[in-house]
C-alpha cells in the first residue's frame, strides 16, 4: 500500500522520469543505449585528445544512432538529455572546426551556451574552449547513462 502512494505521489508531483506507468519498449531501450555507446565514443575521442578529423569522424558515425534513438524515444528527460548531448559534442566540433580556420561568425552563440569566457575566445584558448563545452557534453551524457533502464 504505501508503494502504491509513494507512486501515485510521484505521478502527481510530476517528478517521473517518464509518464507515470509508461514504460520503454525492448527495441526503444535498445536505441537508446545505442546512442549512449556511440556518445560515449566521441566521449572517449576528446578525452585522449584526437586530432579533429578523427573527431569529425566519430561525430559523423555517432549521429545516425543518435537520431535514430529520437525518432522512437518517446519526449522524455533521457530523450532531451541524448539531444542535449550530441548538440553539445557537435558545437565542440564547429568550434574546433572555426578556431582552426580562424573564423568567429556564431562565436557568441557558444558563448552564451556554454558560459566560455570571453576572453578564452579572443585568444584562441582552443584546449580551454574545447573542455568547456566537452564537460557540458559529459554532464549530459552522464545524466542520460542513469536515465536507461
Amino acid at each position: 500500500m504505501r508503494i502504491v502512494i509513494r507512486a501515485a505521489l510521484i505521478c502527481w508531483l510530476g517528478l517521473s522520469v517518464m509518464g507515470c506507468g509508461e514504460k520503454r519498449s525492448a527495441s526503444q531501450t535498445a536505441s537508446a543505449r545505442a546512442a549512449l555507446d556511440a556518445l560515449n565514443r566521441v566521449a572517449a575521442a576528446a578525452d585522449i585528445n584526437t586530432g579533429y578529423s578523427k573527431y569529425a569522424d566519430v561525430l559523423l558515425a555517432m549521429k545516425p544512432r543518435v537520431e535514430q534513438a529520437s525518432r522512437i524515444l518517446p519526449d522524455d528527460e533521457l530523450s532531451k538529455e541524448i539531444g542535449l548531448a550530441m548538440k553539445a559534442y557537435f558545437d565542440a566540433g564547429l568550434a574546433w572546426e572555426a578556431m582552426e580556420a580562424r573564423t568567429f561568425q556564431e562565436w557568441y552563440i557558444l558563448v552564451d551556451r556554454y558560459s566560455i569566457p570571453s576572453d578564452t575566445g579572443s585568444s584562441l584558448n582552443k584546449q580551454e574552449v574545447l573542455k568547456t563545452i566537452w564537460t557540458a557534453a559529459r554532464k549530459h551524457l552522464d545524466r542520460a547513462s542513469t536515465l536507461v533502464s
